[in-house]
């Protein structure tokens, strides 16, 4: 009897101290993301710090979300909370966003953990990520939706939109993404895959500005202003595109103009039906595009809604390398069919806000959480 008692005893023991150590273990990984986070935090403040004594601006958030995207703190996602600041210009902008910490398998009055609250400026310059878009499919169909911005074209418009963000940003002139743009943050956080630009929207109240300040990023990039409803900025060392003055690829700037209700394409005849209430619009947000933060409307899916059947994937009618319709080969069909070949958004209504989860079929890409939005 004392042998059996004895024997219990040690396995008693024996599993006190397994379990003592899987959770020391579990606390140590608690404490080393924690330091993880921190780090970044504090790498992004100095970042900040240096480029704000420079003239330029930068996003702690952006910083954070690309280590969260790309693995350095694993197992967390950010929680991103808009708070109304001072007003940008003509236009209150949320200005502040807290970056949290949601902790998986933790009580739910602790789940989320504030990281670091920092002032919000509208754009970062993350490094841009130039690799080729993994797309891999047999389907002839889904072929058609292969994207088209890969390697250094895609490099080239990315860093074309961190100068065009920077600048207008430095100038507090207002600006927000816009058409297909705004579609693949909403779809794809990042453009659209078989996009080939990008479109922003600035007021026409301030086009001398808009030019001036975009002037002064030459010799680098070129703002091609001959168009009186589209402008373009682009590389100088871009692919020449036959029979314009401009090269590809570019960064489409679209003027709006505006009422005491609405605003609208400054190309009404084109767009008559991209006209929108204020209220859909201002005060500016911010959503995700290829790993920076961007300006978008508040009400960004309502305002999409307008134009676009957000559930059908459409090639596009247009081909800006070439400068030329493309109407005889433009495709349609569900999304849900390219779901497992190329990254799309799945929402959900939880804890008082909207997650937005980026999924390549079953494969995680990222996770935001954004406090007190609606999905």
């Amino acid at each position: 009897m004392s042998i059996f008692s004895s024997f219990r005893t040690m396995l008693f023991l024996s599993i006190l101290t397994v379990l003592i150590v899987l959770a020391f273990l579990y606390l140590s990984d608690l404490v080393l993301e924690e330091r993880q986070v921190f780090r970044s935090a504090e790498r992004a403040r100095e970042n900040q710090q240096s480029l704000t004594s420079s003239g330029q601006q930068t996003s702690l958030l952006a910083v954070n979300l690309r280590d969260t995207r790309t693995g350095h703190v694993p197992g967390a996602s950010l929680v991103i909370r808009p708070v109304t600041g001072k007003r940008d210009g003509n236009r209150d902008l949320d200005k502040t966003l807290e970056v949290h910490k949601r902790i998986s398998g933790a009580p739910s009055s602790v789940r989320t953990r504030t990281i670091i609250s920092a002032p919000f400026s509208r754009t970062s310059s993350p490094e841009p990520d130039c690799g080729d878009a993994p797309f891999t499919t047999k389907d002839e169909e889904l072929k058609w939706f292969k994207p088209l911005l890969i390697g250094q074209d895609l490099c080239r418009i990315l860093e074309t939109t961190d100068a065009f963000a920077a600048a207008l940003t430095k100038a507090n002139i207002s600006f927000f993404m816009d058409s297909g743009t705004l579609v693949g943050s909403f779809r794809h956080h990042g453009i659209v895959p078989w996009d080939d630009d990008v479109d922003f929207m600035v007021p026409r109240d301030r086009e001398q500005e808009v030019k001036n300040v975009l002037k002064e990023l030459k010799p680098k990039f070129i703002l091609d202003s001959a168009q009186v409803t589209r402008w373009k900025l682009y590389e100088a060392n871009g692919q020449q595109i036959p029979g314009v003055s401009w090269k590809y690829p570019f960064l489409d700037i679209i003027f709006y103009e505006e009422t005491s209700t609405h605003i609208r394409d400054d190309d009404i005849r084109t767009y008559p039906t991209y006209k929108y209430p204020k209220d859909w619009i201002f005060p500016l947000t911010s959503r995700p595009l290829n790993g920076r933060w961007l300006p978008a409307p508040q009400q960004t899916q309502r305002m999409l809604q307008l134009n676009y059947k957000l559930d059908m994937c459409e090639t596009g009618s247009y081909n800006h390398r070439l400068e030329s319709l493309n109407s005889k080969n433009k495709k349609s069909l569900p999304c849900e069919k390219l779901h497992g070949v190329l990254p799309f958004v799945k929402r959900a209504t939880v804890d008082g806000g909207c997650t937005e989860t980026l999924l390549q079929g079953d494969r995680i890409l990222g996770q935001y959480f954004f406090v007190n939005k609606t999905c």
